[in-house]
């Protein structure tokens, strides 16, 4: 095992620990561990709801989507700004509705304000379904990463099979209070290994930055319209308009628990007003997939550019 590879499987263990670390005594009270009793702060509420943002996909997808698509990974950005916008009206809302009700969950709340317990049970069953695409990009993108920092597939594998079990142990041990430690952690580490990265790539190409993008309109001038393969203005456009839509809305299940777990609605418009400045942070991303345009050799598997410029920077 190379240094990399036990520097990777401590990080794992790590995270796990500190998820661990969140649980409280319940009692039994299942609302504890799935809301936290509605008493979350807007600090933490804050990094329930960025969390759901800063994902494997912020760190290698959308420099993939900039390395072969250009400006339409810059669709994150948009799509987050217009579901933030749509949190603040109807966030508050979902919580003060929960609170009302007693509901944990979306589940809960279609059941009831459907009086369909039948309807309740369906959309359980969807939200549980349609969820398991979005854990396996996650625990995928893990494997990638650890992959192409330790040059081992079967380490990847390996860490891909530790974390699913640390998860589900600390996720079941703690609930939402162990998510909530964890967002701390993984979005302070995202957020440094970001900026290491861009100043990396500022001082790896001509020019800095600046010199990046002109570089990349002389010579790529496609990258910077919507006419890729893919990547035109259609998907652009589709994609804004269904994720912001998504997300404002709380269609996928996962963005429930944050909302119900907050201490008051006006945490949650506080969170809305300020979170789209936050999201800023993900542009870096797609500055890197514009430089590996430059910097990686063409072919490179997209969804590796940023690691792969991390190793040459």
């Amino acid at each position: 095992m190379n240094t990399t590879m036990a520097i990777t499987l401590v990080g794992i263990v790590t995270i796990a620990v500190v998820g661990m670390s969140g649980r409280r005594p319940s009692r039994g009270e299942f609302g504890e561990w799935t809301v936290g009793k509605r008493k979350f702060s807007t600090f933490t509420t804050w990094f329930l709801q960025a969390g759901e943002a800063f994902t494997t996909f912020s760190f290698l997808g959308l420099a993939g989507i900039a390395f072969g698509g250009g400006v339409a990974a810059a669709f994150a950005l948009c799509y987050l700004a217009i579901n933030f916008v749509l949190q603040y009206f109807t966030a508050p809302r979902m919580r003060e509705l929960g609170r009302k009700g007693g509901y944990l969950t979306q589940a809960d709340f279609f059941a009831d304000r459907f009086r369909s317990p039948l309807l309740g049970k369906v959309v359980a069953v969807v939200g549980a379904v349609f969820l398991l695409p979005y854990l396996q990009l996650q625990i995928t993108g893990l494997g990638l990463i650890v992959q192409l920092a330790t040059g081992s597939r079967t380490g990847g594998n390996l860490s891909m099979v530790l974390a699913t079990v640390l998860t589900v142990a600390f996720v079941l041990w703690s609930g939402i209070r162990g998510i909530a430690r964890v967002a701390y952690l993984k979005d302070a580490l995202m957020i440094v290994g970001l900026v290491v990265l861009i100043v990396g790539v500022a001082l790896s190409v001509n020019g800095g930055i600046g010199g990046l993008f002109e570089t990349v309109r002389n010579s790529h001038p496609n990258l910077l319209t919507f006419h890729q393969d893919g990547y035109d203005a259609t998907f652009f456009v589709t994609a804004v308009i269904i994720s912001g839509l998504g997300g404002g809305l709380g269609t996928m299940a996962h963005l429930w628990p944050p909302v119900l777990a907050a201490g008051s609605g006006r945490a949650l418009r506080k969170n809305a007003v300020w979170l789209p400045l936050y999201q800023i942070a993900l542009g870096i991303p797609v500055i890197v997939g514009f430089a590996g345009i430059l910097l990686v050799k063409p072919g490179s598997p997209a969804n590796g550019v940023a690691l792969t410029l991390a190793g040459q920077t």
